[in-house]
C-alpha cells in the first residue's frame, strides 16, 4: 500500500509492514520438519499445536537468558510472552519474530534498528527495551512486563471509553509519539 518495492521473498513490506501478496505466499518458506510452525497466508500460528510449538521452541532457544512462561499477545508478525528474565530475577515481554517468515536482510536490520532508537527513548509513555537478540530461528526483543490489559480487551469487556477515559489515552499516546519523533 506504500508502494516500496521489496525483496522477492519478502512476505510483508520492508517499511511499512503490511502483508504482501503475490508469489511469496505459496513459496516453502522453512524447513519441512518445521512446517507445523507456520501455515501459508498466516505467519503466526494460530491452532494450538502450533502454538505449543512455538512456544516449544521460544523456550529451548531463549533458555539460557529467560524462563518463558506464557504467551500473552500476538499481531500479524510477533508473537509476545511472558518471561522471568534469569539474572536479574524480573519479569519481561519476549517480543518474538518467529521462523518461517521469509525476512530479508533488509527487515532484520530494520528490526534491529528500530530496537535500538526505541532503546534510547526515556519517557513514562514508551516500554523501555532491554535487549534486541536473535537466535538461530528468531528475532526477538526483551522489554519491561507490564501488567494489565489490552485497550481492546477492556473495550470488549465493557463497551466504548467514556471521552475523559478516551482524551486520557490519547495525551498518553500522542505524548509519546511526540518524545519519540522529537528524538528522530
Amino acid at each position: 500500500s506504500c508502494e516500496t518495492p521489496n525483496s522477492a521473498d519478502a512476505r510483508f513490506c520492508e517499511r511499512c509492514g503490511a502483508a504482501l501478496a503475490g508469489p511469496a505466499e505459496t513459496t516453502q518458506l522453512i524447513d519441512p520438519a518445521e512446517a507445523s510452525l507456520v501455515t501459508s497466508g498466516d505467519p503466526v500460528p494460530v491452532d494450538d499445536v502450533a502454538r505449543q510449538a512455538l512456544l516449544d521452541l521460544a523456550r529451548r532457544e531463549l533458555s539460557e537468558e529467560y524462563d518463558v512462561e506464557k504467551e500473552i499477545g500476538r499481531g500479524g508478525m510477533a508473537v509476545v510472552y511472558k518471561a522471568k528474565e534469569r539474572e536479574l530475577r524480573r519479569s519481561v515481554a519476549l517480543k518474538v519474530l518467529p521462523p518461517g517468515l521469509a525476512l530479508g536482510a533488509s527487515v532484520v536490520e530494520r528490526f534491529k534498528r528500530e530496537a535500538q532508537m526505541a532503546a534510547s527513548l526515556d519517557h513514562p509513555n514508551i516500554i523501555p527495551i532491554y535487549r534486541v537478540g536473535q537466535t538461530a530461528s528468531m528475532l526477538y526483543l526483551a522489554m519491561r512486563y507490564v501488567e494489565g490489559r489490552s485497550l481492546d480487551s477492556v473495550i470488549a469487556q465493557q463497551g466504548a471509553l467514556t471521552v475523559p477515559a478516551v482524551v486520557s489515552v490519547l495525551r498518553s499516546a500522542t505524548a509519546a509519539l511526540a518524545y519519540a519523533h522529537e528524538h528522530g
